[in-house]
């Protein structure tokens, strides 16, 4: 009734504006990171108004014009979707940076509920305003009720557009303030004392940020920082930690150190009731067999470096071989080259990994080693790196190239990358050009309290997935410690582990998740790396007996 003929034509103006939103949200990328966030946003949403008042004075009959503007304006509003959820994270920096707080949670429960609350008022406005203007269904509209249609798609949204152009102008995180913040925030954690600060328990707030939860690509600083400590780490893979002063033997976490040196109130004890029947859960889980396991054979007195035997591998991989149905390892050097024909051959899947660093002869024999297992036909999922990113071990370029290279040796092989969730939200060009992406997803280290930790990790896996939609999500490391001191509200216990692993092993079975729990046994050698608690992160102990159950 607005638009003479327009029935016909609705179909290919609304795909034209759907592949024009597309392609405005692939540029977002460049040109974000080329302008600054808060500019192109402020731009991106000042030619949409200029272009939707525009819309009002387009002749109705006039379907080719109709139709390229709805394409135009499609593609200039495009980029202000996703730079909504960077911006986000941006303020969660400043959180921390201005007032050493970080409320990651808050913000982003907030602005979803903020969208919420704003579609279902859009979708009542519209119904008001279509009652204003006196429209009926059905019939021909007068000539009041298509003036008001014309406004409700045009001058009505302009109005929108301009308060958020306002709003924006008082926004003081340009791009040269986000990069000062990044770079005192790294700085400070580099230089922080043992004992972050951290909000007293106190404060009624049943999230990880009240318990001194800090930002976690500030928090999980690389572990290592030369080539002889990037080697240590690699193999045995990862349970991101912190930077070492926070872990220094004998000091904070050490001695007298603990979960009330921390912060942290310790568990309470279960009753023996609760205890039996949390044994029986975790047997069951355990004796169910799990999607998948982080799988180190280090035996007692080995750390990476040493070279591994077959005789070693097919031990250890014995022992978890009914419990797993896949099994994810680090490195294709020092004889672990040797685990993923071995799995296979005793029936199991596997995520290979490639440890990359900065010792590029390294880096050079885990790529050949990865493409030739995968050549060998066993490779399931091929990871090329593990928190790399994290480390700032080499530039994003370099890293895609080492990606590239892979995906091209290994055509028909899904080929990904393995980071803290946050990076893939950091790195788009990555998360881009992974076939799977492989997210490893720590409440620990956040210092969130067991009890809310399932739920934390759940958004984690969430922001992971709104960075990477329609691609495969693994969630390649997730754990909690058993032993070993508390970090801020997170306290190793027995039974927290065994409560962490059996809610999340039933959640991911619920869902569909695909999660690798780290890990399967414990390994000593990583006290030097993580603290005390490096040493408890398996389902088994150091010598493969099992530790709960």
């Amino acid at each position: 009734n607005v638009v003479p003929g327009g029935k016909d034509w609705f179909g290919p103006v609304m795909t034209t504006g759907a592949v024009a939103f597309i392609v405005g949200v692939m540029l977002t990328a460049p040109l974000s990171k080329r302008f600054g966030k808060r500019n192109f946003y402020m731009t991106s949403m000042a030619f949409t108004a200029i272009l939707t008042a525009s819309f009002y004075f387009v002749p109705a009959d006039n379907l080719p014009l109709i139709w390229a503007m709805h394409a135009l304006i499609s593609l200039v509003a495009a980029p202000t979707a996703p730079l909504v959820w960077a911006m986000y994270a941006d303020t969660a920096d400043y959180a921390e940076w201005r007032w050493n707080r970080r409320a990651t949670g808050l913000i982003f429960s907030a602005a979803s509920f903020a969208q919420k609350f704003g579609w279902a008022i859009g979708g009542a406005g519209t119904g008001w305003l279509l009652a204003y203007f006196g429209y009926q269904p059905n019939v021909a509209q007068s000539a009041r009720t298509i003036d008001g249609i014309m406004l409700m798609m045009s001058v009505i949204p302009t109005a929108g557009a301009l308060i958020a152009i306002a709003a924006l102008w008082y926004y003081e995180l340009d791009e040269a303030t986000v990069e000062t913040m990044g770079r005192e925030l790294q700085q400070r954690r580099r230089g922080a004392p043992e004992h972050p600060p951290h909000s007293p328990l106190s404060i009624p707030l049943m999230l990880p940020q009240a318990f001194g939860a800090v930002a976690p690509h500030k928090l999980m600083e690389s572990i290592m920082t030369d080539t002889h400590k990037d080697r240590e780490a690699g193999p045995a893979g990862s349970a991101s930690a912190p930077t070492q002063p926070a872990f220094a033997p004998g000091g904070a976490h050490g001695g007298a150190g603990g979960p009330a040196a921390s912060g942290a109130l310790p568990p309470k004890p279960l009753s023996k009731q609760q205890r039996s029947r949390l044994n029986e859960e975790y047997r069951l889980v355990l004796n169910a067999g799990v999607h998948g396991l982080c799988f180190s054979p280090y035996l007692e007195g080995q750390s990476p470096g040493a070279q591994v035997s077959d005789a070693q591998i097919r031990q250890r991989l014995a022992v978890i071989q009914p419990h797993t149905r896949w099994i994810r390892t680090f490195s294709c050097t020092d004889g672990h080259e040797q685990t993923p024909r071995i799995a296979h051959e005793m029936g199991i899947k596997i995520l290979v990994g490639a440890w990359l660093g900065t010792d590029l002869a390294i880096n050079e024999r885990e790529i050949e080693g990865v493409i030739a297992v995968a050549k060998a036909g066993h490779a399931d999922i091929v990871a090329v790196g593990n928190e790399v990113m994290l480390r700032e071990d080499m530039s994003e370029d370099d890293l895609l190239a080492y990606i590239d290279r892979v995906k091209r040796a290994l055509p028909g092989v899904q080929v990904g990358y393995v980071d803290a969730y946050f990076l893939f939200e950091k790195h788009p060009r990555i998360t881009a050009a992974c076939d799977v992406v492989m997210t490893n997803c720590y409440p620990f280290w956040e210092g969130c309290p067991r009890e809310q930790a399932l739920a934390y990790m759940q958004t984690m896996l969430q922001r992971t997935r709104a960075a990477a939609p329609g691609k495969r999500i693994v969630i390649s490391e997730t754990g909690w410690p058993d032993q070993g001191s508390a970090f801020h509200g997170a306290v190793p216990s027995v039974e927290g582990a065994m409560q962490y692993f059996v809610d999340t092993m039933r959640w991911a079975q619920q869902d569909g998740v695909e999660v690798f729990y780290f890990a399967a046994f414990d390994e000593a050698w990583k006290v030097g790396a993580e603290g005390d608690v490096g040493a408890y992160w398996g389902l088994w102990d150091k010598d493969a007996r099992p530790k709960f159950a």
